[in-house]
This record gives C-alpha cells, structure tokens and sequence, in this order.
C-alpha cells in the first residue's frame, strides 16, 4: 500500500509488473517456515495465518486514507510510480539544450551539429521499518481473542509508520547510497529554500497584526520567484501551517464586505489552493506543482507487514512494519526548474 491511484496499476504494464513483484516478495516471506505463523495458532478461531495477513493488509489500507490532518502524503501518493524492490536509487539522465539552428531560402548552407551535454540525477529509495510484539507466554491468549491484540498493535505500528515516511520527506535521512542522499523539503538542494527570516524576506505570515495588503504583497514575492527564478508557471498547491492558514482567514480590510486574505491570495497567479497542515509549523509555507511531471514517489515497496522469525521457543512474536519509498523532485540540466519550495525563517 503506497500506490493510492489504480489507474497507474491498469495503465502502465510496467507499474503492474513491478507491483506484482513486490507482493509475490512479500508473500514468499510471509510464507517461509523460518518467518511463518504457525497454523496450530489459529485453531480456536477457525482461521489461518493468510487470513490474519488479509486482515493486516485491509488495516494498512485503511490507515493510510486517513491524513489525520497531515494533507501531504495523501496529496503524493496518488503520483506513485512503482519499482523493483532492489533499485535503490532511480537514476535518470538530464541533458542540456542544444544550441544550433538556422534557416535559409535554399537550404544549402552547412548545418550546424551542436553537442548535448548530459549528467545523472539519482533519487534514493531506502527501506524504511517499525514494528510490534507479543511475549510468547500470550500466545494461547492470542489465539483465544482471535488476534485482536495483534490488530490493535498493527494498527497503532502503521499510523507510526506512516508518521515516519512523513518526517522522511519532510526531514530527509542520513542514509546515502553512492553519491545520493536525501534532506527532506526542509533541506534538500532538490527544494527552492526561501529565507522568510530577517536575513531573507523577513516577513512573518503568522502575524495578525500585518494588514491585508502587506500579507498579499509578501506571499505575491514567493509566487513571483516560483514564476521568475525557477520558471515554473504551473499551478501549484500550497501547505501552510496551522497558525499561517487561520491568518488567512482575517478579512483584508476594514471595508464592509472586503474579501478575506485568503480569498485574495487565491487570485495571485499559479496558487491554485492553499492548504493547512500539521506538518508544519509556525512561520513555514511549502508549495509543489502536483504533478508527475514534476515531483513523483518511487515505491520500491508497499507497507506491508511481515512476522519475523521465532529461532527459540520463547522468542516473541514479532512483526515489522517495513516499506520502501523515495521522493522524486525533478530539476533541469542546470539544477533548476524545481516546482517544489520551501519558505521558513
């Protein structure tokens, strides 16, 4: 489960291939004797390992619609491309412009062959992993309350999880593979990093003191170096955080029936909806064009959950929560072009 749009399954044989792959993976695991639930468990509810496996795949589905305020990685997932589990970083050529063109009546003149130059951008795909017990003295009792113990244990392991591939892209790792990392929009060079502090912008769009018209002019000047600077003109969605997004909501002015901010910032041109999300805060305003085009996850694996291995007889029963995922920002030649910004002080 990281590939919220079907469509891409159904319409892409690669996609489909890949994500075939991955399950086929993760149930050759689930069913290897060194990991595998032992049947006799399931005796007493009239059920079998695949069926408590069925039960945890329709939870990760579940958890992972809900965006408990998030508003971000619902908004990615449905751009998701899938991988083989053993590509860990996606390379991708980008090549410069050619420069050679000419025009004349008879077509005589010697064509100009100009050179492209090309290099390699690279988007890490790193395994990312949590997971939940049971004592091995409550395996009768888990039988006994037909796993609903276990099910708890999921559920909470996967809204973790899923907490977890946030901070990934909002934060980044310290995980490299080659010459690749990740910093997270926070900081990653893939990201447009605007200074909104006093040795940047230095304006605070949390302030309810601003009036109306100073709030549209500095939100304008982060639209403008979107459209201007990295020459992105598409319609963009930008997240605020909480505190930014209730500001907006004050009216503009104090003229009767004047526009709230929010609505005015709604007509500056490529902001095509703004956003509150919990992963931000305070003074921090994230903005991306979404569209694959642009910006699109690699799943090397979707979140599954899979039982570990029990060498001893009072080893737990142990689970892990594991998926791999990398975030694809697309940039030109000359390291610009990103669609993504992030404006903090």
């Amino acid at each position: 489960m990281l590939i919220f749009n079907q469509a891409l399954a159904r319409g892409d044989a690669s996609n489909l291939r890949n994500m075939n792959m991955q399950y086929q993976a993760v149930n050759r695991h689930r069913s290897d004797a060194r990991h595998a639930l032992n049947p006799a468990l399931f005796a007493n509810v009239g059920s079998s390992p695949t069926d408590l496996y069925k039960d945890f795949d329709s939870t990760t589905i579940r958890q992972f619609h809900l965006d408990e305020g998030d508003n971000l990685l619902n908004r990615l997932l449905p751009l998701a491309r899938s991988l083989p589990i053993g590509r860990m970083v996606s390379e991708q050529a980008r090549a410069s412009g050619m420069g050679g063109f000419q025009t004349s009546m008879s077509g005589e003149i010697g064509v100009i062959h100009d050179k492209v130059d090309y290099d390699l951008d690279g988007t890490l795909v790193p395994v990312h992993q949590n997971g939940f017990s049971t004592s091995w003295r409550e395996e009768n009792q888990m039988s006994l309350d037909g796993f609903d113990d276990a099910m708890v244990k999921q559920s909470e392991s996967l809204r973790t999880h899923r907490k977890g591939l946030i901070s990934y892209i909002m934060d980044g790792t310290t995980a490299t593979y080659k010459t690749y990392g990740w910093s997270g929009f926070r900081g990653d060079a893939r990201v447009d990093q605007v200074d909104i502090g006093s040795g940047g912008f230095a304006f605070d769009y949390t302030d309810k003191a601003q009036l109306g018209s100073a709030v549209v002019a500095a939100f304008t000047a982060l639209a403008e170096r979107r459209f201007v600077t990295q020459k992105i003109n598409a319609p963009a969605v930008w997240f605020v955080s909480n505190e930014v997004y209730w500001n907006f909501t004050r009216d503009y002015s104090t003229a009767k029936g004047d526009n709230t901010i929010m609505q005015r910032l709604l007509g500056i041109p490529t902001v095509s909806e703004i956003v509150a999300t919990s992963t931000l805060s305070g003074n921090e305003i994230l903005s991306m064009v979404l569209s694959s085009e642009y910006i699109q996850p690699l799943v090397g694996m979707g979140v599954s959950t899979i039982a570990l291995a029990r060498p001893n007889y009072n080893s737990p029963f142990a689970f892990d929560t594991v998926s791999a995922m990398g975030l694809n920002i697309k940039r030109d030649f000359a390291n610009g072009g990103t669609a993504v910004q992030f404006a903090s002080e």
